[in-house]
Protein backbone atom coordinates (compact mmCIF):
# COMPACT_ATOMS: atom_id res chain seq x y z
CA UNK A 1 0.00 0.00 0.00
CA UNK A 2 1.16 3.55 -0.29
CA UNK A 3 1.79 5.81 2.22
CA UNK A 4 -0.93 8.28 3.26
CA UNK A 5 -1.68 10.87 1.33
CA UNK A 6 -4.07 14.10 2.77
CA UNK A 7 -5.12 17.45 0.31
CA UNK A 8 -5.32 20.04 2.87
CA UNK A 9 -7.22 21.87 0.09
CA UNK A 10 -10.03 19.61 1.26
CA UNK A 11 -10.03 20.25 4.94
CA UNK A 12 -12.63 22.23 6.08
CA UNK A 13 -13.23 25.98 5.69
CA UNK A 14 -11.97 28.16 8.26
CA UNK A 15 -9.02 29.43 10.42
CA UNK A 16 -6.07 27.08 11.33
CA UNK A 17 -5.77 27.85 14.80
CA UNK A 18 -6.62 30.55 16.53
CA UNK A 19 -5.28 32.95 14.13
CA UNK A 20 -7.94 34.68 12.13
CA UNK A 21 -10.21 34.11 9.53
CA UNK A 22 -7.08 35.15 6.98
CA UNK A 23 -5.00 32.02 8.16
CA UNK A 24 -7.07 29.80 6.85
CA UNK A 25 -6.35 25.51 7.25
CA UNK A 26 -6.64 25.01 3.18
CA UNK A 27 -3.79 27.49 2.42
CA UNK A 28 -1.62 27.06 5.76
CA UNK A 29 -2.35 23.84 6.52
CA UNK A 30 0.74 22.14 5.01
CA UNK A 31 2.59 21.52 8.46
CA UNK A 32 -0.67 19.96 10.50
CA UNK A 33 -1.65 17.61 7.31
CA UNK A 34 2.18 16.51 6.95
CA UNK A 35 1.78 15.51 10.50
CA UNK A 36 -1.88 13.92 10.06
CA UNK A 37 0.06 11.76 7.02
CA UNK A 38 2.58 10.66 9.24
CA UNK A 39 0.33 9.63 12.39
CA UNK A 40 -1.96 7.68 10.20
CA UNK A 41 0.53 6.00 8.64
CA UNK A 42 1.98 5.20 12.51
CA UNK A 43 -1.10 3.38 13.20
CA UNK A 44 -2.73 6.39 14.56
CA UNK A 45 -5.54 7.20 12.00
CA UNK A 46 -6.36 11.00 11.95
CA UNK A 47 -7.47 13.61 9.62
CA UNK A 48 -6.19 17.23 9.64
CA UNK A 49 -9.22 18.71 10.56
CA UNK A 50 -9.00 16.23 13.66
CA UNK A 51 -5.77 16.62 14.51
CA UNK A 52 -5.63 20.59 13.89
CA UNK A 53 -8.43 20.32 16.61
CA UNK A 54 -6.21 18.29 19.13
CA UNK A 55 -3.62 20.85 18.42
CA UNK A 56 -5.93 22.86 19.41
CA UNK A 57 -7.99 22.02 22.10
CA UNK A 58 -4.63 20.74 24.11
CA UNK A 59 -3.24 24.25 23.25
CA UNK A 60 -0.19 23.30 21.37
CA UNK A 61 -0.13 25.21 18.44
CA UNK A 62 2.58 28.64 19.25
CA UNK A 63 1.73 31.84 18.18
CA UNK A 64 -2.23 30.68 17.76
CA UNK A 65 -1.36 28.89 14.27
CA UNK A 66 2.53 27.61 14.32
CA UNK A 67 3.05 24.23 14.51
CA UNK A 68 5.33 22.64 16.81
CA UNK A 69 7.28 19.80 16.55
CA UNK A 70 6.86 18.06 20.04
CA UNK A 71 3.22 18.61 19.94
CA UNK A 72 2.22 15.60 18.10
CA UNK A 73 4.15 13.35 20.85
CA UNK A 74 1.63 15.11 22.91
CA UNK A 75 -1.14 14.01 20.95
CA UNK A 76 0.35 10.11 20.62
CA UNK A 77 2.57 9.51 23.17
CA UNK A 78 4.11 6.77 20.83
CA UNK A 79 5.24 9.09 18.59
CA UNK A 80 8.50 10.97 19.25
CA UNK A 81 10.70 13.63 18.16
CA UNK A 82 14.25 12.45 17.14
CA UNK A 83 15.57 15.29 16.35
CA UNK A 84 15.53 18.55 13.73
CA UNK A 85 18.45 19.42 11.35
CA UNK A 86 17.75 22.73 9.87
CA UNK A 87 19.89 24.43 7.03
CA UNK A 88 18.54 27.35 6.15
CA UNK A 89 21.33 28.75 4.39
CA UNK A 90 23.53 25.42 3.48
CA UNK A 91 22.48 22.42 1.82
CA UNK A 92 20.52 19.98 3.95
CA UNK A 93 22.01 16.80 5.62
CA UNK A 94 20.19 14.23 3.66
CA UNK A 95 21.98 11.22 5.72
CA UNK A 96 18.89 12.40 7.78
CA UNK A 97 16.53 10.96 5.53
CA UNK A 98 17.94 7.17 6.11
CA UNK A 99 15.03 6.25 7.81
CA UNK A 100 14.82 3.09 9.85
CA UNK A 101 11.35 1.15 9.31
CA UNK A 102 9.89 3.11 12.47
CA UNK A 103 10.70 6.45 11.61
CA UNK A 104 9.35 8.97 9.17
CA UNK A 105 10.33 12.18 8.58
CA UNK A 106 8.70 15.81 7.92
CA UNK A 107 10.75 18.02 5.41
CA UNK A 108 10.68 21.96 5.76
CA UNK A 109 10.90 23.61 2.55
CA UNK A 110 12.02 26.98 0.89
CA UNK A 111 8.33 28.11 -0.27
CA UNK A 112 10.10 31.16 -1.98
CA UNK A 113 12.25 28.91 -4.20
CA UNK A 114 9.35 26.94 -4.74
CA UNK A 115 7.35 30.15 -6.42
CA UNK A 116 4.23 29.71 -3.37
CA UNK A 117 4.01 32.84 -2.34
CA UNK A 118 5.10 32.03 1.41
CA UNK A 119 8.30 31.31 2.76
CA UNK A 120 8.00 27.81 4.32
CA UNK A 121 6.47 25.22 3.11
CA UNK A 122 5.78 21.42 4.92
CA UNK A 123 5.73 18.05 3.33
CA UNK A 124 6.02 14.16 4.38
CA UNK A 125 9.16 12.03 3.33
CA UNK A 126 7.98 8.71 1.26
CA UNK A 127 10.93 8.10 -0.51
CA UNK A 128 14.66 8.08 -0.53
CA UNK A 129 17.81 6.10 -2.20
CA UNK A 130 20.34 8.59 -2.41
CA UNK A 131 19.83 9.97 -5.69
CA UNK A 132 15.90 11.25 -5.30
CA UNK A 133 13.92 12.49 -2.43
CA UNK A 134 10.06 11.41 -2.80
CA UNK A 135 7.39 13.26 -0.46
CA UNK A 136 3.86 13.82 -0.64
CA UNK A 137 2.43 17.38 -0.94
CA UNK A 138 -0.39 18.33 0.96
CA UNK A 139 -0.74 21.10 -1.57
CA UNK A 140 -2.88 19.61 -3.82
CA UNK A 141 -2.19 15.82 -2.68
CA UNK A 142 0.61 15.24 -5.10
CA UNK A 143 3.59 12.45 -4.82
CA UNK A 144 6.91 14.45 -6.23
CA UNK A 145 10.04 13.10 -6.75
CA UNK A 146 13.33 15.66 -7.11
CA UNK A 147 17.03 14.81 -7.12
CA UNK A 148 19.08 14.96 -4.14
CA UNK A 149 21.00 17.96 -5.72
CA UNK A 150 17.80 19.64 -5.36
CA UNK A 151 16.01 18.58 -2.51
CA UNK A 152 19.46 19.65 -0.69
CA UNK A 153 18.40 23.13 -2.00
CA UNK A 154 15.12 22.96 -0.97
CA UNK A 155 14.95 21.38 1.98
CA UNK A 156 15.16 23.76 5.06
CA UNK A 157 14.97 21.76 7.87
CA UNK A 158 14.44 18.08 8.31
CA UNK A 159 12.09 16.89 11.72
CA UNK A 160 12.96 13.24 12.11
CA UNK A 161 10.24 11.47 14.60
CA UNK A 162 10.55 7.79 15.88
CA UNK A 163 7.56 4.98 16.13
CA UNK A 164 7.39 1.68 19.03
CA UNK A 165 6.59 -0.21 15.94
CA UNK A 166 7.44 -0.31 11.98
CA UNK A 167 5.64 2.40 9.80
CA UNK A 168 3.10 0.97 7.34
CA UNK A 169 2.97 1.66 3.84
CA UNK A 170 6.87 2.72 3.81
CA UNK A 171 9.18 1.93 1.68
CA UNK A 172 12.73 2.12 3.70
CA UNK A 173 16.16 3.28 2.65
CA UNK A 174 17.56 1.24 -0.04
CA UNK A 175 21.31 2.10 -1.22
CA UNK A 176 21.24 2.14 -5.38
CA UNK A 177 24.33 -0.10 -5.92
CA UNK A 178 25.16 1.52 -9.58
CA UNK A 179 22.98 3.59 -12.77
CA UNK A 180 23.61 4.03 -16.08
CA UNK A 181 22.24 7.09 -17.73
CA UNK A 182 22.20 8.55 -21.40
CA UNK A 183 21.63 5.44 -23.04
CA UNK A 184 18.94 4.29 -25.26
CA UNK A 185 18.71 0.36 -25.44
CA UNK A 186 16.39 -1.54 -27.33
CA UNK A 187 15.11 -5.09 -26.51
CA UNK A 188 12.02 -7.25 -26.35
CA UNK A 189 9.98 -8.65 -23.18
CA UNK A 190 11.43 -11.93 -22.45
CA UNK A 191 7.90 -12.49 -20.13
CA UNK A 192 5.24 -10.78 -18.99
CA UNK A 193 6.79 -8.34 -16.65
CA UNK A 194 5.33 -5.62 -14.13
CA UNK A 195 5.93 -2.55 -14.44
CA UNK A 196 7.49 -0.42 -11.71
CA UNK A 197 7.65 3.17 -10.19
CA UNK A 198 11.06 4.20 -11.55
CA UNK A 199 11.54 6.46 -8.60
CA UNK A 200 10.68 3.83 -5.60
CA UNK A 201 10.39 0.47 -7.61
CA UNK A 202 7.60 -0.69 -6.32
CA UNK A 203 4.65 -2.54 -9.05
CA UNK A 204 2.07 -0.21 -9.88
CA UNK A 205 -0.74 -2.36 -10.64
CA UNK A 206 0.15 -2.78 -14.62
CA UNK A 207 2.21 -5.33 -17.00
CA UNK A 208 3.94 -5.36 -19.78
CA UNK A 209 3.37 -8.40 -22.08
CA UNK A 210 5.82 -10.93 -23.23
CA UNK A 211 7.25 -10.00 -26.95
CA UNK A 212 6.61 -6.12 -26.55
CA UNK A 213 9.59 -4.01 -27.83
CA UNK A 214 10.83 -1.38 -24.83
CA UNK A 215 13.40 0.81 -24.78
CA UNK A 216 15.24 2.36 -21.57
CA UNK A 217 17.00 5.46 -21.14
CA UNK A 218 18.95 5.03 -17.94
CA UNK A 219 19.53 1.67 -15.40
CA UNK A 220 19.95 1.59 -11.63
CA UNK A 221 21.02 -1.72 -9.57
CA UNK A 222 19.56 -2.04 -6.34
CA UNK A 223 19.86 -4.97 -3.90
CA UNK A 224 22.06 -6.32 -6.87
CA UNK A 225 18.99 -6.65 -9.36
CA UNK A 226 18.90 -3.80 -12.46
CA UNK A 227 16.26 -1.86 -13.65
CA UNK A 228 15.54 -0.28 -16.51
CA UNK A 229 13.36 3.17 -17.22
CA UNK A 230 11.60 2.58 -20.39
CA UNK A 231 11.14 5.33 -22.68
CA UNK A 232 7.81 6.87 -24.06
CA UNK A 233 6.39 8.68 -26.08
CA UNK A 234 7.16 12.00 -24.46
CA UNK A 235 10.68 10.98 -23.53
CA UNK A 236 11.73 9.30 -20.13
CA UNK A 237 9.01 7.59 -18.68
CA UNK A 238 7.97 7.05 -14.51
CA UNK A 239 7.72 3.15 -15.35
CA UNK A 240 10.31 0.98 -14.98
CA UNK A 241 10.82 -3.00 -16.18
CA UNK A 242 13.45 -5.55 -14.26
CA UNK A 243 16.41 -5.56 -16.36
CA UNK A 244 16.36 -9.30 -16.15
CA UNK A 245 12.97 -9.71 -18.17
CA UNK A 246 14.36 -8.10 -21.13
CA UNK A 247 16.19 -9.61 -23.93
CA UNK A 248 18.47 -6.86 -25.39
CA UNK A 249 21.06 -8.87 -27.28
CA UNK A 250 19.95 -7.42 -30.44
CA UNK A 251 21.53 -3.63 -28.93
CA UNK A 252 24.95 -6.03 -28.95
CA UNK A 253 24.66 -5.99 -24.48
CA UNK A 254 23.44 -8.16 -21.50
CA UNK A 255 23.05 -6.15 -19.01
CA UNK A 256 23.34 -2.56 -18.16
CA UNK A 257 26.85 -3.96 -16.50
CA UNK A 258 28.69 -3.33 -19.98
CA UNK A 259 27.43 0.11 -20.54
CA UNK A 260 29.86 2.37 -19.84
CA UNK A 261 29.26 4.88 -16.86
CA UNK A 262 28.55 8.16 -17.92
Amino acid sequence: MDPTMYNQLEMSEGPLGTCGSNITRRLFGCYVTSQAMMATDMGHRITPDQLNDEFLNRGLYVNGCDGRDGAIHEVFSDINLVRRSDSPNTSADLDMLRTQPNESCILQLDGNALHLGFATHYCYLVWYDGHQVGWNNPFGGVRQYVSSDDAARLITAIIKYSHSEPVSNRVPFQDVDDTRTGVQIAGKLLVESPFLNWADLQQVGQSCARGTGVTYTEAKKVGGKWFDRILTNFGPGAWALADEDVDTRESGITSPDQLPRS
